[in-house]
C-alpha cells in the first residue's frame, strides 16, 4: 500500500489521511537561519562604513563583527526546536509554542533594525545599565525620534515582513543555510580573536541582543556588583556637601544700591578641575585665591551648588552650547550636523544686538571645540591659548591672566555696548 506524502491525499485504499501534521522543530532551525542573515544584514548597516572602497575587507569585517549574531539566531533556533520537539506528544501545545518561539524571533528581528541606530548613537550595544541612566523616559522621546531616520522607519515594516514570508514559508535549502551557518561561525571567531580590525571591532562584535538580555538577567538577579576591599571613608562624603551644609557663613554680598537699574552685563565665573576645598572662599584656611576671595565681596555667590559631571568635556557641553552633554563615549554634537539649539545663549544674546566673545587659556582645538564654537558664527571673537600673546605653560595652555586680560581688553573696546562672554 503506498502511503500519501501529503496531508488530505488519497490513498489507493479511498481513505483520506486527514490526520494533521505536528510541527517540525526543523521550521525552527530554519527560521533561525533568516533570523542570523537579517541580524548580520543590520550589522551591516550600524557601523562598517564606507563600504565600496574596499568592498573584500569590509566583507571579512563583517564576518568577524556578526559571528556572535549569527551564534545568537542559531542557539534561538535550537532552544525553540528542543522545546517544541519536547511537545510532540500534543500536536496543539506544539503548534502554540512554536507560533510563539516565531513571534519572539520576529521582535529579535524589529530590535536588530533598533540596533542600527542605537549603535551608530551609542558606539556599543544597549544594556540594562544604560537604562538605568535614564530617569524619565519622556526625556529622551525627542532623542529617540530623531534616530528614527526614513530608512530606520522603512526597514521596521520591511525587514519583518521579509523574515515571516522567507522564514516561516520556504524551507528547502536548509542543509546549505546551515553550511554556511557553521563556516560563519568559526571563521568570524578566529578572525576576531586574531585581532582582526580591534579598535572598530572593541564594541562592534557583541551581539546587541545577547548583551540586553544577559544584562537585564544580571541586573534583575543582582548579580556581579562592584566588589570593595573595604568601605569608602566617610569623610570621602563631605566633598559632597554643598556650600550651604557645610556650616558657613553665607558669602553672597552683593546687593544693588537703593535706586540702581539691574546691570545689563553679568561675568559667570566657574572654576574647573578644582574642588572647593582648595579655596578659600568656600572656608579653605588657606587662601590660594585671594583675588577671587575679594571679588566676592562684590558679586553673587552661588552656595548651594555643586557639579555633577566630574570631567571637563560634560561640563563644556551645557555650559557653552545649552545641551545636555551626552554619554561619555558619545558627547552631543560631536559627529553630527544637526543646527545647535534655538536657546544658545550666545546666540540669543548676539541676536539682541550684544557682542559675544569666547576666550579661553587653554587649547580652543581640544576636543573639537573650535570646529562646534565657530557653526553658524555664534562668536564674534573665539580665542585661544596661542592667539592670547602670552608664552604657553604646557601642551595645553597659558596662563589664566592672559585670557582675563583679554576680556577686559573685549569689554572696553566698547564700553557702552553690552556683551555676553565665556
Amino acid at each position: 500500500m503506498r502511503i500519501a506524502a501529503r496531508v488530505g491525499r488519497d490513498t489507493t485504499d479511498g481513505v483520506t489521511d486527514t490526520t494533521a501534521t505536528p510541527a517540525k522543530p526543523l521550521t525552527l532551525i530554519w527560521a533561525s537561519g533568516w533570523l542570523a542573515v537579517l541580524l548580520v544584514a543590520a550589522k551591516a548597516c550600524s557601523g562598517i562604513v564606507p563600504w565600496w572602497p574596499h568592498l573584500p575587507k569590509r566583507l571579512v569585517t563583517l564576518v568577524a563583527s556578526s559571528w556572535s549574531d549569527v551564534l545568537f539566531a542559531l542557539s534561538c533556533g535550537l532552544i525553540g526546536a528542543l522545546l517544541v520537539g519536547a511537545l510532540g506528544r500534543w500536536p496543539r501545545v506544539a503548534s502554540i509554542a512554536r507560533a510563539i518561539v516565531l513571534v519572539v524571533f520576529t521582535i529579535f528581528v524589529i530590535y536588530a533594525v533598533a540596533t542600527v541606530g542605537l549603535f551608530r548613537y551609542f558606539h556599543r550595544p544597549l544594556t540594562f545599565d544604560m537604562f538605568g541612566m535614564v530617569g524619565n523616559a519622556g526625556a529622551i522621546r525627542s532623542s529617540l525620534w530623531e534616530r528614527v531616520t526614513l530608512p530606520i522607519g522603512i526597514a521596521f515594516v520591511v525587514a519583518p515582513t521579509i523574515f515571516l514570508l522567507l522564514g516561516t514559508r520556504v524551507r528547502r535549502g536548509t542543509g546549505i543555510l546551515l553550511g554556511l551557518i557553521c563556516l560563519w561561525i568559526p571563521s568570524g571567531w578566529l578572525l576576531q580573536r586574531a585581532g582582526w580590525e580591534s579598535e572598530r571591532l572593541q564594541f562592534l562584535w557583541l551581539s546587541p541582543h545577547a548583551e540586553l538580555l544577559r544584562t537585564v538577567a544580571r541586573g534583575l538577579t543582582g548579580g556581579q556588583r562592584p566588589s570593595f576591599s573595604t568601605d569608602f571613608p566617610a569623610e570621602y562624603l563631605r566633598e559632597f556637601r554643598t556650600f550651604r551644609a557645610r556650616g558657613i557663613a553665607p558669602r553672597s554680598h552683593f546687593q544693588l544700591p537703593p535706586g540702581a537699574a539691574r546691570p545689563k552685563n553679568v561675568i559667570v565665573v566657574v572654576l574647573e578641575s578644582i574642588g572647593t576645598k582648595y579655596l578659600g572662599l568656600y572656608g579653605n584656611p588657606i587662601e590660594h585665591t585671594p583675588t577671587l576671595t575679594a571679588e566676592a565681596k562684590h558679586a553673587l555667590v552661588f552656595e548651594n551648588i555643586y557639579a555633577h559631571a566630574s570631567f571637563t568635556y560634560a561640563s563644556f557641553r551645557p555650559i557653552n552650547f545649552s545641551v545636555y552633554p551626552g554619554l561619555p563615549w558619545h558627547y552631543a554634537l560631536l559627529e553630527d550636523g544637526r543646527p545647535l539649539p534655538e536657546t544658545l545663549a550666545a546666540r540669543m544674546k548676539k541676536t539682541r544686538g550684544a557682542r559675544t566673545a569666547y576666550i579661553t587659556s587653554g587649547d580652543l582645538y581640544w576636543g573639537q571645540q573650535h570646529w562646534l564654537l565657530e557653526r553658524e558664527n555664534n562668536f564674534d571673537l573665539l580665542l585661544g591659548a596661542p592667539d592670547l600673546g602670552c608664552p604657553l605653560l604646557s601642551s595645553w595652555g597659558t596662563e589664566d591672566r592672559c585670557a582675563i586680560d583679554r576680556l577686559v581688553s573685549f569689554v572696553e573696546q566698547s564700553a557702552g555696548q553690552p556683551f555676553f562672554a565665556v
